[in-house]
């Protein structure tokens, strides 16, 4: 019970890093790729050629938002722009260290730790710079999820 509940406060900043992620590709169809299901890419083929996609960050200027709030959702994103956070499995482990975050909580710390080992290995092979300065980045990226989710928030509200 209690990891649901964890799991289930912890979701909304998680699901924050798909638009992090794509922040990242900067390539209209390859975000396409990543974001559409089976069914939505079918429709997308199926569209009149001449329409053509657009990038997250051309979107962005179309968000429902005050141009500050807009700004501030472009600044947070853009302090998350890394070559590492294109790749899915760093995306995968990011999401579970966001998911199992409870200082509080031995077991979860450990478990989240548990992430945090694994990302670090990771990292150790598939790293383009310093470990170190990808975990601390990557940290601040997270630390980061809890703004942009608000931010996010604020567009349904308006």
């Amino acid at each position: 019970y209690k990891l649901f509940i964890i799991v289930q406060e912890n979701l909304r900043n998680a699901e924050m890093l798909t638009y992090v992620h794509v922040f990242n590709i900067s390539n209209w169809a390859q975000e396409l790729e990543f974001v559409l299901g089976q069914k939505d890419k079918e429709q997308w083929r199926a569209r009149d050629a001449s329409i053509s996609g657009m990038s997250i960050t051309m979107m962005m200027q179309f968000m429902p938002l005050l141009e500050e709030s807009k700004m501030e959702m472009y600044t947070e994103l853009l302090a998350c722009t890394m070559p590492i956070l294109k790749d899915r499995t760093v995306l995968i482990l990011m999401v579970l260290i966001t998911v199992f975050d409870l200082e509080s909580d031995e077991s979860v710390r450990r478990i989240q730790n548990g992430f945090l080992t694994i990302l670090r290995r990771y990292l150790q092979e598939h790293g383009l710079n310093d470990v170190e300065y990808e975990m601390q980045n990557i940290i601040k990226c997270i630390s980061a999820l809890p703004k942009v989710y608000n931010l996010f928030k604020e567009m349904s509200r308006e």
